[in-house]
């Protein structure tokens, strides 16, 4: 059936996890390759981790997932992340990433990262904020006044896959290597910040440039097959001013982005998006009760100036837009926790986050030894606010009225130099979601 009316009420066994693989602009990854070392270590140490988690939300409910990630194997900076998930009865997910490959005999500045997914979801798991929906005939899905129920739901398959070639530029602090090399205290900075000192790109931070091949299917099995296709390139720059890009306490990042469906193969259209990411980050210092303390802020803008909208006599059609799950969005676990992924989706997009981060000195779960092999250096207590919206023209009053919000708590786990990341998130729309994934959110 083609329209939703009411979340599944059946009981359901999943595994579910998040990976690094979805880097749109979303997650505190370590944008440069980079390799850390405690202060006793005189080379990079290889880490392997194995990490199981509950999550909740309103449409799915209680789940269960894991997540195993490597760092230093083959290569000191390459990581690799994979993920593997039931989603019921012969069906499931695989997810994966390679991460700041080395490519060897062209110098030591190029690299390539990969990510892949495919995964196949029984009825009615697979939701998606676009139009179909026979109970919605009156209003496009995924707009900033879109009701909640507004979206498709059936059994289905997403495939996804990312190739990006890197190239790190010989000035700031990658003006000798490219390699950010990080010297930790308990899981702290203790030298070999990569910036934060200056605002000339020259004399301080790191400066990427990104050529990313993208391709993603999603496919709907109602009695029509319903398919949402797009690839094409991204060209991204950025410029990662950040003292630690895994938990950053001062220092700024900027990035600029431009993809482009150019319509090839079996793409569903053709269509351009930017989208522009500026973060801030604060420290306060230490405390009695703390080893740090940090304000962090981001802001992001995202627009779609090729779409095409017109009113006919049959409604509005619009054209040269991505699909849902692409482009100007919010909703999910890197930009606003406390909705569904991709609940709003439009032409255009706004979105002010707010953390404070903090440390305390009391660390239980790294002193208790049945938790040894995890090597959990510190906790850290997380307050956020995230505030937004989407639109469908460019216009900053829009953007800027009737805006939606959500805010939350989190936890996160320095384990084996890896940041694990429990969110517990909340809006007008969900009484609490739970969402477990690697890394700061920015």
């Amino acid at each position: 059936m083609r329209f939703h009316s009411g979340f599944s009420q059946r009981p359901f066994l999943r595994w579910i996890g998040f990976c690094l693989l979805i880097l749109v602009g979303a997650s505190s990854i370590s944008y440069g390759a980079s390799v850390t070392y405690d202060v006793e270590e005189k080379k990079p140490k290889k880490r392997f981790l194995v990490f199981p988690y509950p999550q909740h939300s309103d449409e799915l409910g209680w789940t269960i997932g894991a997540l195993a990630v490597t760092q230093g194997y083959l290569q000191d900076q390459l990581k690799f992340f994979i993920n593997l998930y039931q989603t019921g009865e012969n069906k499931g997910v695989v997810e994966y990433e390679i991460k700041d490959f080395e490519i060897p005999y062209v110098g030591n500045r190029w690299f390539i990262d990969h990510s892949g997914k495919f995964g196949k979801y029984p009825d009615p798991d697979l939701r998606g904020y676009t139009d179909s929906n026979l109970a919605f005939t009156d209003e496009r899905a995924g707009t900033n006044d879109s009701d909640r129920e507004n979206f498709i739901r059936s059994s289905g398959t997403d495939e996804k896959f990312q190739f990006r070639l890197k190239y790190t530029l010989p000035i700031g602090n990658a003006e000798a290597s490219p390699v950010k090399n990080y010297v930790l205290k308990d899981g702290l900075l203790e030298s070999g910040a990569s910036g934060g000192t200056s605002w000339n790109p020259l004399k301080s931070g790191v400066s990427v440039g990104e050529l990313k091949y993208f391709y993603r299917r999603v496919k709907f099995d109602f009695e029509e097959d319903e398919n949402f296709r797009t690839n094409g390139l991204e060209f991204k720059l950025i410029r990662d001013n950040r003292d630690y890009s895994t938990n950053p306490s001062g220092g700024s990042y900027q990035s600029f982005a431009i993809a482009r469906d150019f319509g090839w193969g079996n793409s569903d259209d053709s269509w351009t998006n930017w989208q522009l990411d500026l973060r801030k980050y604060f420290s306060i210092g230490k405390s009695n009760w703390a080893r740090q303390r940090v304000f962090a802020f981001d802001f992001w803008l995202a627009d779609t100036p090729t779409w095409d909208e017109t009113q006919t006599s049959e409604g509005t059609i619009i054209n040269n837009r991505p699909p849902y799950y692409i482009g100007s969005r919010l909703g999910g676990s890197g930009r606003f926790r406390g909705y569904p992924s991709n609940r709003y989706n439009d032409r255009t997009a706004v979105y002010y986050a707010m953390e404070y981060r903090y440390i305390p000195r009391w660390n239980p779960l790294g002193e208790a030894k049945w938790l040894k092999w995890f090597d959990i250096d510190w906790w850290q207590f997380i307050g956020f606010a995230e505030l937004g919206r989407v639109a469908s023209s460019f216009d900053i009053g829009d953007l800027h009225s009737d805006m939606k919000f959500c805010g939350g708590v989190g936890l996160r786990l320095l384990m084996q130099k890896i940041i694990i990341r429990f969110d517990l998130a909340f809006s007008e729309e969900e009484t609490g979601r739970l969402l477990v994934n690697v890394g700061q959110t920015f």
